[in-house]
């Protein structure tokens, strides 16, 4: 198959286009090329407007599947709430009308925080939606957008509300991926010898990046089903960080601090889960990756 990944220079581009590339053609789109610093046999980089339908459908031309991952983070959204609207909203348009002349369907990335109360619900893709924040509110307006074109024209584009997603960076050297609340708090824990978290009751449900390799094929299935929720594993903060904790002084031969109030961990957590996706579960999965993700950071801060 034929794939565009739109947003390619980011950390969820990479991991889509590392385990993606083995078996399709992959072109990364991009606003600047420039940031894209690996090369791979099936990849093309391109460089792309966002904001050009022209430039959209030409990259789009026998085009399979595009992956619609374009969208300022949440911190940028929260200090430019109109500009990341009008962004989210203008490239969704302009997406869904490109993609009804080239026939190529839409995989939408979305976030788990669309739904309410997700802290404290076990969630599904029948739970309720709420925009809590303007990063949230972005999301849920292209959902609506792409949703309203499944119903009107039959098309058949998907929703895929993720988790938080971390893990080893591949191949993608960005700063950016120690955005990633593991991933800083794996950063921390090496370069100070401690983890420092503000509210260690924060519930989150967390993605392996490696799951993609065998979660690739939900993409293209056609099942009827159009959103479909990625969730691994729920945890809060406090017990992340003594999962870290205990995996530094076993594979690094230290332990860090952890720098948080007191906190009695709950013994039953809200689940993030899905009615359509039956997955096989490692209890060590999670972490195994954080062991992982400590020996690259160790080895490169040597």
């Amino acid at each position: 198959m034929k794939i565009v990944i739109l947003g390619g220079s980011g950390y969820l581009a990479s991991c889509l286009c590392f385990y993606l590339k083995k078996k399709n053609k992959i072109i990364l789109g991009t606003r600047n090329i420039k940031k894209i610093k690996y090369k791979f046999k099936n990849v093309e980089i391109r460089e792309v407007n966002y904001l050009s339908y022209k430039s959209i459908e030409n990259i789009l031309d026998k085009t399979d599947y595009v992956f619609h991952l374009v969208g300022a983070n949440s911190k940028f959204s929260e200090n430019n709430k109109k500009k990341s609207l009008d962004l989210k909203k203008k490239t969704t348009k302009i997406l869904l009308k490109a993609c009804s002349k080239t026939n190529s369907k839409i995989i939408y990335f979305s976030t788990l925080k669309v739904y309410k109360n997700s802290n404290k619900l076990n969630i599904n893709e029948g739970s309720k939606v709420k925009g809590s924040n303007q990063y949230v509110k972005n999301h849920i307006i292209a959902e609506n957008l792409i949703l309203k074109d499944i119903k009107k024209n039959k098309t058949k584009h998907k929703i895929i509300r993720l988790s938080s997603v971390f893990g080893l960076p591949l191949f993608y050297k960005s700063k950016e991926v120690f955005n990633l609340i593991i991933n800083s708090m794996c950063l921390e824990s090496v370069k100070k010898k401690k983890i420092s978290i503000k509210d260690p009751s924060t519930i989150r449900d967390f993605y392996p990046s490696s799951m993609f390799e065998s979660m690739c094929k939900f993409f293209f299935s056609n099942k009827k089903n159009n959103i479909l929720n990625f969730g691994y594993e729920t945890h809060s903060l406090f017990s992340i960080a003594q999962i870290i904790q205990k995996s530094c002084v076993k594979t690094l031969g230290f332990r860090p601090k952890i720098d948080a109030i007191t906190y009695t961990e709950k013994k039953k957590l809200p689940l993030f889960q899905s009615k359509y996706l039956k997955q096989k579960k490692n209890k060590n999965k999670i972490k195994n990756e954080i062991s992982n993700l400590l020996k690259l950071i160790h080895s490169n801060a040597k």
